[in-house]
C-alpha cells in the first residue's frame, strides 16, 4: 500500500498548470498525454468508472492554454506489447486466445468506451490514440497481427457508438514492405480519409527510412494537403541515431533532417515529440 501511495502521489504531481504554460511558450499547439490503465480505474480489469479527476484537470489547463491534446493508451490492460513504455518488460497477453487475453481486450473497449463518451463533446480533445507499439518487441509477431487488426475493427465500433467526432489513430505493428507498397498504401488510406501521415524515426521500422524516402512521404502529403507528424530520430545531444559524435547537437540534426525533407513542398510538419534528454540537450531548446 505504501508503494501504491507514493506511485499515486508521483502520479498526481508529475505535471503541473505551469508546466502546461511553458509548453504552450515554448510555441506547441498540441501534446499527447500517455495513459495507464491502472491509473484511470480503482478496480482490476476496468471495472467500474474511471476516475477522470485529473485528466479533466490536465485537458481544462491545456484548453486555457491554446493546447490540444492526443489521449494515447501507453499501457492497456493485459500490455499490448513488453515494452518498458508499456509499464511492463515481460509477458503480453492482450492479443492472446487465452481467457486472460479476451477478458482483457474486453477491459479495453470498455476504457475506450468510457473515455470517448466522457469527451465526445470537448474541443480541446485532438485525438484518441488507441494503443501505442502494439506488439512491440514481441517474438513472432507477425502470429498476431490477424488478432490486432480484429480487435481495432472491434474497439473502433464501440468508440463510434458514443462519439462520431473524434480523430481516432490507429498505430500499425512492425509490419514492413518494400519502399514502393508502402507508399501505395498511404496514398490509398489518405484518398480514403486519413487525416494525416505519422512516422517514428525512432524506432522499427521508421529508424531505415533514409532521407529520399521520407521525401516522398512529405510529397504524398503535400498532394492530399494533409499534415505529416514526425517523431524526431532523436531527442538528446548525442544519439545511436547519427554516426559523428562531435559537432552539431543530434536533437538539432533531427531538426535539420525534418527541415529538409519538407523543403521545396508546402506539406504541414508536426514536429511530435519536442523532448530535451540531458543536461546538454537543453540549451537547444
Amino acid at each position: 500500500n505504501g508503494a501504491r501511495l507514493a506511485v499515486n502521489n508521483y502520479y498526481k504531481n508529475f505535471i503541473s498548470a505551469s508546466d502546461v504554460k511553458k509548453i504552450s511558450k515554448l510555441g506547441a499547439n498540441c501534446v499527447r498525454i500517455p495513459l495507464r490503465y491502472k491509473y484511470l480505474f480503482s478496480k482490476e480489469n476496468c471495472k467500474g468508472d474511471i476516475d477522470f479527476e485529473q485528466l479533466d484537470f490536465l485537458v481544462e489547463k491545456c484548453k486555457k492554454a491554446g493546447l490540444y491534446v492526443i489521449l494515447d493508451l501507453h499501457s492497456a490492460p493485459g500490455f499490448q506489447n513488453t515494452d518498458s513504455a508499456c509499464g511492463k518488460d515481460d509477458e503480453s497477453i492482450l492479443f492472446s486466445s487465452s481467457k486472460d487475453g479476451f477478458e482483457a481486450r474486453n477491459a479495453t473497449i470498455r476504457l475506450w468506451t468510457q473515455i470517448a463518451a466522457h469527451y465526445k463533446n470537448e474541443p480541446a480533445i485532438a485525438a484518441y490514440d488507441l494503443l501505442n507499439r502494439p506488439l512491440n518487441r514481441i517474438a513472432e509477431w507477425e502470429k498476431n497481427l490477424d488478432s490486432l487488426h480484429k480487435f481495432y475493427k472491434r474497439l473502433l465500433k464501440a468508440i463510434r457508438t458514443v462519439d462520431e467526432k473524434h480523430t481516432v489513430i490507429i498505430q500499425a505493428a512492425g509490419e514492413t514492405a518494400g519502399a514502393e507498397m508502402m507508399l501505395d498504401i498511404l496514398e490509398q488510406a489518405l484518398q480514403q480519409g486519413a487525416a494525416g501521415i505519422s512516422l517514428g524515426l525512432m524506432y522499427d521500422p521508421g529508424l531505415y527510412a533514409d532521407k529520399e524516402e521520407l521525401k516522398k512521404v512529405a510529397q504524398l502529403c503535400e498532394k492530399y494537403n494533409r499534415p505529416l507528424t514526425v517523431h524526431p530520430r532523436a531527442n538528446s545531444a548525442v544519439s545511436m541515431s547519427y554516426p559523428e559524435l562531435l559537432g552539431r547537437s543530434h536533437l538539432l540534426r533531427a531538426v535539420d533532417e525534418l527541415t529538409d525533407v519538407v523543403s521545396g513542398t508546402k506539406t504541414k510538419l508536426h514536429y511530435s515529440h519536442a523532448i530535451f534528454v540531458g543536461r546538454r540537450s537543453f540549451k537547444n531548446k
